[in-house]
């Protein structure tokens, strides 16, 4: 509930402290408040004094009145915490231009891969990266790949397996790398040796292309 408030720059401030479960808490509690702010007006326009003063009396109305003050006030403290660290913070400054290629390749398609497929899925992520930078018109400082889509293995000698789409990876990602000078972050296979069988795992692969990120 609390990534609801992603636009509310002052509330979220707060989440250096609680996290995102503080912000919900506050979300929560105070939306409570109302509830109950709502319900006692409409007992008021509803009933008779009589029956109002037994169900708001004593006890329970000096209970409602602090359910309505402490998140109030919580509101109000969490708010100007926020707003005190906004303006303790410097103006924002441009980062790095990214560039984020989804190919959209459907998950059968992905996992179930001939050869033929990972070549194609690869020449596509290629392809599209260099449209995008054409598109863009300026130098992009980072590219980024999603989770698996490097066919290759680039943790090893593309020589030890022995397998053309290895190979075909190292010298795709690496050209484009030399092209445009782009720093690339490539979701990808990795392979390890434990007890002398090989493990497969997800990884990601960061190849520098510029030293100034």
């Amino acid at each position: 509930m609390g990534h609801s408030q992603y636009l509310n720059l002052p509330l979220i401030q707060i989440a250096d402290v609680t996290g995102v479960y503080g912000i919900s808490f506050i979300v929560v509690i105070f939306n409570a408040a109302i509830a109950d702010l709502i319900e006692q007006l409409w007992f008021k326009g509803s009933f008779k004094s009589g029956i109002d003063s037994v169900v708001f009396s004593g006890k329970k109305r000096r209970l409602f009145y602090f359910t309505i003050i402490i998140p109030c006030l919580l509101l109000f403290l969490v708010s100007g915490y926020g707003y005190f660290n906004l303006r303790s913070y410097k103006s924002l400054q441009d980062g790095p231009d990214v560039c984020v290629v989804q190919g959209n390749i459907p998950q059968g398609v992905k996992i179930n891969a001939n050869e033929k497929q990972r070549e194609e899925i690869l020449m596509k992520y290629v392809g599209l990266s260099l449209k995008t930078l054409k598109t863009a018109g300026k130098e992009i400082d980072l590219i980024a790949w999603p989770e698996t889509m490097v066919p290759g293995i680039l943790n090893i000698d593309p020589d030890i397996l022995d397998r053309k789409i290895d190979r075909l990876s190292k010298e795709s990602v690496q050209k484009l790398t030399d092209v445009t000078s782009a720093n690339l972050i490539l979701g990808g296979t990795a392979i390890d040796v434990k007890d002398n069988l090989p493990l497969y795992f997800n990884t990601a692969f960061f190849l520098i292309g510029k030293e100034n990120l």
